[in-house]
């Protein structure tokens, strides 16, 4: 017979297993409708879902979100932007002027 304590662990790890795959499962959906409109070139449509994903996703899921889209349009300097969130500090400002002096 199984302890109290390891029915525990078990049940915990299965609903921990279940949350995963949830979370999984939803940044599939979101990715799936926002790398759809980036293929279109529909940049409209992919900030559209960039925005009901964050209702549910995870910052780090948006983030990677908003990277697709700004690589694809090319907006570098948007994409700098989108970086300094990702790390967190301004070590970004000299890459985002040299893109100002690059153009």
């Amino acid at each position: 017979m199984s302890s109290a304590p390891a029915i525990v662990a078990a049940a915990v790890k299965a609903s921990l297993f279940r949350r995963m795959v949830e979370a999984h499962r939803a940044m599939q959906f979101h990715a799936k409708r926002v790398l759809e409109a980036i293929r279109k070139k529909n940049w409209k449509k992919a900030d559209a879902g960039v925005a009901e994903a964050e209702k549910t996703l995870p910052k780090e899921d948006i983030n990677w979100l908003r990277s697709a889209i700004v690589l694809a349009e090319r907006d570098y300097v948007a994409g700098c932007g989108v970086a300094e969130r990702i790390v967190g500090s301004k070590m970004v400002d000299t890459a985002k002027q040299e893109v100002h002096d690059f153009r």
